[in-house]
C-alpha cells in the first residue's frame, strides 16, 4: 500500500472510543490456570481457556487491575501451577513477590457425561484468606456461557456489584465451542514457542467462527512472532478497527505500528498513523517503553514516537512544540525536546519565548529560564523554590540550572553572570554548556569557572568568545564556608548581562572524529563545540576547522581542515586526531569510524542495553556486530581499514522489539553465531537468544537460550570439546553467583556449573569467561560493594572492589580465587584473549560524572605472575571490547557515549583502532596487585 493511500485510510477510519482505564486504586489480581479433575482429555483446552476468559472479562471492570495473561503464564510454567498452591504460603509468597498482587484466582472443573461443573476461588495472597468461591454447572454444550457467568460471579466478589449487573456488561466473545477449543489449543502451542503450529490452530478458530475477534488477534500475533509483518498487519488492522475497546488493543496497536516502523514506511504515513491512533486511543494503559520495563499511557507513547520521527525528519520546531507547547502530553522526559530545541536554533537561529513553551523542562534541567527580549542586554530569572519536606536541616551547598535564551535571530558573543547570593564567604562553580544535559553531568562543554563568592557578587563571572548560538545552559553551584539553614541564602536568582550578533547568511557543519569522542572543534578561531554534533549559524564561505583534544592529558595531537559552508545547508565532516608521538599509543592506527550514516527510522524508546560491539577475527576478515536503535547491525573489513556500510541484521533477527548486547564467534565448522538480549518474548522482558549464519548475511530464526529475566550475557566461547559456553551472573548488581550454560548446537542449553565469586556485601560489577590454549576455563570477575542509601548531600563515591580470577578444567568445579588487584568504577567490561599461550585481559571502566572511560591491560608473564599497565583515560569512547588475532593484531572497538553530547545514543560508531604491539602500553607497569589509581 502506498504511503499516501495508507495515510488516507488511517485518517478516514473511525471507531468507538476506549473503555476507561483502571482506577488509580484498582484491586490487583492475577487469574491462574484452572485444573481439570475428570478424565476427559478432549476438554483439556479449558484449563487455560477459563483463565484467559476471566482475565479478559476482568479487564473490562475499571476497579480491577488484572495481571496480563502472558505474565501469569510465564510464572505458572515455572511453578508448574496447580490450584492447590493457593493454600501454600511459600508458593503464594513467590507469586506475590513476582507479580506484586493482592489476590489470586483459580479453580477446578470436571466434565461428567454431558454435564460440566466449574468452581472458581479467590484468595488473598499475603494471608491465604479466601475472598470467595463461585460454582456454576450445567450442560457441557453451554460451557462458554457458564464461563461467562463464572466471570460475572468472580467480578462481583471484588466489586460489590451483583452478578446480574456484571453479566449485562460482559460481551459474548464466541458461542462456538470448536472455535474456542482451537483457540486455546493454539494458545498452549504459543506458550511453548511453537508459533507455526499455533498459527494453524488460530486459523482454524477463525474459520469456525469468522466473527471471533480473539482468533483474528492471535492469527496476527503469530504472523508477528514469525516476522511476517505484512500478514500480521492485515490481521491487526482488522482487530483494532473492529473492536477498539478490547483489553488486548494496547498490545495490538503497538505491534501493528511496529510492523510499519520496521518496513521503511514513508515518514509522512507514519506521522499520520501516530496522530490518528493517538486520537482514537488517548488513554490506553500498558504501552511499553524501555524494553517492557516501564508501562506508559498511550498518549505519552505516541508523543515520544512522534517527537522522535519529527526530529529525524528535520522538523525540529514541530517536535519542540509537541513536547513543550501548551497542548503537550505529560511525557516522562523531555530529552527529545531538548535535542530538537538546540538543533532548531543551530539551523535557523530561532529561539522561543518562555510563554511559547510553558511546559519546557518538565523533568529536564531547563526549568529556570533567563530570557532576553529584543534590544535587551540584561535579563533576570528567579528560582521557583521547592522544599524537601523538612528532610534537609542544613545546606552545605546548592546547585541550580538555568537556560539562557537570546532574542530570536541573535547569537551570544559575551555574557557575564551575576548570581544573587546572601552569604559572604565561600565559592561559586559555574559550568556553561551548549549541549543537552552537559552541565547536568558536570561537563560544561563551553567553559568552567570557579571564583570566590565575593568576586561573583562584585564583578560577576564573565564568559567571552562564545560558540555561535542562542541557547546556553548553565549550572551554578554555591558552596559556603559553613552550612546554612535557608537554601535561598545561597542562591536566590541569576542576573545575566550579554552582547549579541545577528547572523545573516549562514549554514551548519555536523562534525565527528574517526578515532575519539573526546575532542573540540574551533571554527576560524572561535569555539565551535565539544564532541560530535552540530555547529550552526556559521557564516557562509570557506571555514577553517581546528580539531584538538579535550583535556590536558589527552593522547592525541591536533588537526586542521577547510570546509565550505553553504547558506541553508548542513555539511557532514569527519575529522581525525593523530596520536601524539610521545604517547605509548603512537603505534596504533588513527582509527576507523565504521558507522556514521544509517538508513531507515530509529524510533526505539530504549537506550539502555546496546552494549559494546562484538568483534570476531580470522584470516579472512574483521567482523563487527553491534546494537543501535534497538536493532543489531554488522560490518566487515578484509583489509583492516575499509569497512562495509553498516547493514541491519535482517528479519528474523532484528525485529520490532529490542535487540542488544551481542556476542559473536565463528565455530570450528565455520558457522557464525550471535547471542544477544531481546524483549521479543511474549512478556517483553529481556532474555538471551541465539542465532547463526553461514555467510554473515542470512541468519537463522533466534532461539531463546534461557528464561532468566534480564540475564546479562558475558562472553560466548567455544571450548576444546566443541561446546558453546556462556557465563552470566544470576542477579547482577545484587548477587554474587556466576553460572555457566553449555550447548552442543547453540540452541539447546543446559546448566554446566556455578561459582560464588563475591565476599559478603559485594555484588558483581564485570564478568568474562575464556578458554586457554590448554582448554582450561578462565573466569575473571570484578566486584564492588553493594549500593547503600545515601544522605541528600552525600556525594556518591566511586566504588572500589577486587578483580578475581578462577580456573576450571571442566567448567563445573572451580579453583579458589586469585586476586589480580583492585578496580575503581561502577560499570566494568572485561575482554580476555590469548597470545602465545598466555592470557591478556583488557579492563575498561565506563565514564562516570566528570571522568572519561578508562582502561588498562593485565598480562600473564612466563613465570605465572601478572603484570598490569598504567591506567589510560580517553583512549576511545565508552566501554571497549578488545580482541587479538595473528593477522590483524590487537583491535579495540567501542560505541560513542551519549552522556553530554547532542547526538542520540549510538548515532556514531562503532569506532575501531588496531596495533600489532602492546609492549609500549606496559611502560611503567607494575605487578597486578595493590590499590587503583
Amino acid at each position: 500500500m502506498k504511503g499516501s493511500q495508507l495515510a488516507a485510510l488511517v485518517v478516514a477510519a473511525a471507531g468507538p472510543l476506549l473503555a476507561p482505564p483502571p482506577a488509580p486504586c484498582a484491586t490487583n489480581v492475577a487469574v491462574f490456570n484452572f485444573q481439570m479433575t475428570s478424565d476427559t482429555p478432549e476438554w483439556k483446552w479449558l484449563e487455560k481457556g477459563l483463565a484467559d476468559r476471566i482475565i479478559t472479562d476482568f479487564h473490562i471492570e475499571r476497579s480491577l487491575d488484572v495481571i496480563k495473561r502472558d505474565a501469569m503464564q510465564d510464572l505458572a510454567a515455572k511453578m508448574e501451577w496447580v490450584p492447590e498452591m493457593m493454600a501454600d504460603t511459600g508458593r503464594m509468597g513467590m507469586v506475590r513477590n513476582t507479580l506484586r498482587i493482592k489476590y489470586v484466582a483459580s479453580g477446578v472443573f470436571q466434565v461428567t457425561g454431558e454435564k460440566i461443573s466449574i468452581t472458581g476461588t479467590a484468595v488473598q495472597v499475603k494471608t491465604g484468606e479466601e475472598r470467595g468461591r463461585c460454582t456454576v454447572s450445567g450442560k457441557a454444550a453451554e460451557a462458554l456461557e457458564l464461563t461467562r457467568r463464572l466471570s460475572a460471579d468472580m467480578v462481583a466478589l471484588f466489586t460489590g456489584k451483583t452478578s446480574q449487573e456484571v453479566l449485562k456488561a460482559l460481551p459474548v466473545w464466541t458461542k462456538s465451542i470448536p472455535a474456542a477449543r482451537a483457540l486455546y489449543e493454539g494458545m498452549d502451542l504459543y506458550d511453548q514457542g511453537r508459533y507455526g503450529e499455533a498459527w494453524v490452530k488460530f486459523r482454524q478458530a477463525s474459520r469456525e467462527d469468522p466473527d471471533y475477534l480473539e482468533a483474528t488477534y492471535w492469527v496476527g500475533k503469530m504472523y508477528y512472532f514469525m516476522d511476517r509483518y505484512e500478514h500480521a498487519r492485515r490481521a491487526f488492522e482488522q482487530f483494532v478497527y473492529l473492536d477498539s475497546a478490547h483489553p488486548r488493543v494496547g498490545d495490538a496497536v503497538m505491534e501493528f505500528l511496529h510492523t510499519y516502523e520496521k518496513l521503511d514506511t514513508p515518514q509522512e504515513a507514519l506521522l499520520a498513523l501516530y496522530k490518528d491512533f493517538n486520537r482514537r486511543f488517548p488513554e490506553v494503559p500498558g504501552f511499553l517503553w524501555d524494553g517492557g520495563r516501564v508501562p506508559w499511557w498511550s498518549g505519552a507513547w505516541f508523543g515520544q514516537k512522534t517527537g522522535l520521527l519529527l526530529e529525524q525528519m528535520g522538523r525540529y520546531r514541530e517536535a519542540v512544540l509537541l513536547s513543550a507547547g501548551p497542548g503537550r502530553p505529560d511525557l516522562p522526559g523531555d530529552y527529545n525536546c531538548d535535542l530538537a530545541l538546540r538543533r532548531h536554533n543551530a539551523l535557523t537561529g530561532e529561539t522561543f519565548a518562555p510563554k511559547e513553551l510553558p511546559r519546557l523542562g518538565w523533568g529536564s534541567t531547563l526549568f529556570k529560564v533567563v530570557h532576553f527580549k529584543p534590544g535587551e542586554t540584561e535579563a533576570v530569572s528567579r528560582i521557583i523554590w521547592q522544599t524537601l519536606g523538612g528532610a534537609v536541616k542544613e545546606y552545605p551547598y546548592t546547585v541550580e540550572h538555568y537556560g539562557i535564551i537570546a532574542p530570536s535571530g541573535s547569537v551570544f558573543t559575551t555574557m557575564r553572570l551575576h548570581p544573587k547570593i546572601a552569604v559572604e564567604r565561600g565559592t561559586v562553580e559555574v559550568d556553561l554548556a551548549k549541549d543537552v544535559n552537559a552541565s547536568s553531568h558536570g561537563t560544561g562543554d563551553v567553559a568552567q569557572r570557579t571564583v570566590s563568592i565575593a568576586e561573583a557578587k562584585t564583578q560577576g563571572i564573565p564568559f567571552g568568545n562564545l560558540p555561535r548560538g542562542g541557547l546556553f545552559e548553565v549550572m551554578v553551584k554555591v558552596t559556603p564556608d559553613a552550612p546554612v539553614k535557608d537554601e535561598k541564602l545561597l542562591l536566590d536568582g541569576l542576573r545575566v548581562r550579554a552582547t549579541f550578533d545577528r547572523p545573516r547568511r549562514f549554514g551548519a557543519i555536523d562534525v565527528s572524529c574517526s578515532n575519539t569522542e573526546h575532542f573540540r572543534v574551533d571554527v576560524d578561531g572561535r569555539p565551535g563545540r565539544r564532541g560530535p554534533g552540530l555547529i550552526g549559524l556559521l557564516p557562509a564561505g570557506p571555514r577553517t576547522l581546528r580539531f584538538y583534544p579535550d583535556g590536558p592529558s589527552a593522547l592525541h595531537g591536533e588537526a586542521t581542515a577547510r570546509v565550505l559552508v553553504k547558506t541553508g545547508e548542513t555539511i557532514r565532516f569527519v575529522g581525525t586526531l593523530p596520536w601524539r608521538q610521545d604517547t605509548p599509543w603512537s603505534s596504533w592506527t588513527d582509527g576507523v569510524l565504521v558507522g556514521s550514516c544509517y538508513d531507515g527510522h530509529d524510533l526505539a524508546l530504549a537506550r539502555r542495553f546496546q552494549g559494546v560491539p562484538a568483534v570476531q577475527m580470522d584470516n579472512e576478515a574483521i567482523r563487527l556486530v553491534w546494537s543501535r536503535g534497538g536493532d543489531l547491525w554488522s560490518s566487515m573489513s578484509t583489509d583492516g581499514q575499509t569497512f562495509s556500510t553498516p547493514a541491519r541484521l535482517p528479519l528474523p533477527v532484528s525485529t520490532a522489539w529490542l535487540e542488544g548486547e551481542p556476542r559473536l564467534l565463528r565455530d570450528e565448522s565455520g558457522r557464525f553465531m550471535v547471542v544477544f538480549k531481546s524483549d521479543r518474548n511474549p512478556q517483553h522482558v529481556y532474555r538471551p537468544f541465539a542465532c547463526w549464519s553461514r555467510d554473515f548475511v542470512h541468519w537463522s530464526a533466534p532461539a531463546e537460550v534461557a528464561d532468566e529475566v534480564g540475564m546479562p550475557i558475558r562472553h560466548l566461547i567455544q571450548d576444546g570439546r566443541g561446546r558453546f559456553v556462556i557465563a552470566y551472573s544470576k542477579a547482577e548488581g545484587n548477587g554474587g553467583e556466576v553460572r555457566t550454560l553449555v550447548s552442543r548446537d547453540g540452541f539447546r542449553w543446559e546448566p554446566l556449573g556455578r561459582v560464588d565469586v563475591t565476599s559478603p556485601g559485594e555484588c558483581i560489577n564485570g564478568l568474562a569467561i575464556h578458554v586457554r590454549h590448554d582448554d582450561t576455563y578462565e573466569l575473571f570477575c570484578a566486584t564492588r560493594p553493594k549500593d547503600r542509601w545515601r544522605e541528600v548531600f552525600e556525594k556518591p563515591p566511586e566504588p572500589v572492589g577486587p578483580l578475581r580470577r578462577f580456573t576450571s578444567t571442566d567448567g563445573v568445579t572451580w579453583s579458589k580465587e586469585e586476586k589480580l588487584g583492585t578496580l575503581k568504577g561502577r560499570s566494568i567490561y572485561l575482554s580476555p584473549m590469548q597470545r602465545d599461550g598466555r592470557t591478556i585481559l583488557c579492563v575498561c571502566v565506563a565514564p562516570q560524572a566528570r571522568m572519561r572511560s578508562r582502561l588498562f591491560l593485565i598480562r600473564e608473564m612466563p613465570d605465572g605472575s601478572w603484570q598490569r599497565s598504567p591506567w589510560y583515560s580517553g583512549v576511545t569512547h565508552d566501554l571497549d571490547a578488545m580482541a587479538w588475532h595473528p593477522k590483524w593484531g590487537f583491535v579495540l572497538a567501542s560505541m560513542a557515549s551519549w552522556k553530554g553530547w547532542e547526538n542520540q545514543a549510538n548515532e556514531w560508531g562503532p569506532y575501531l583502532i588496531r596495533s600489532t604491539d602492546i609492549d609500549p602500553l606496559f611502560a611503567g607497569a607494575t605487578k597486578a596487585e595493590g590499590e587503583p589509581e
